[in-house]
């Protein structure tokens, strides 16, 4: 068996379909947040409501890499 044969068998992980689903969209104006690293910081109500989900079981996980109904602009 290649590698290549190999990988076809693998599962694809969220981030793929969501980065699919943003291709799709063709706008220039989104904001790919799977690969960015930025210096900019973000507005403050943004900061303090991550360090309150952070203490939830629910909302601490990597997986899935769906991301939250509520944060999605699609």
């Amino acid at each position: 068996m290649t590698a290549s044969s190999r990988l076809r068998e693998l599962a694809a992980i969220g981030v793929d379909q969501m980065g699919a689903t943003a291709d799709c969209l063709q706008n220039e104006l989104l904001l790919r947040l799977e690969n960015l690293d930025t210096d900019l910081r973000p507005p403050a109500g943004v900061v303090e409501a991550t360090k309150q989900q952070v203490e939830l079981d629910r909302a601490n996980s990597y997986l899935p890499f769906l991301g939250s109904n509520e944060l999605r602009i699609i």
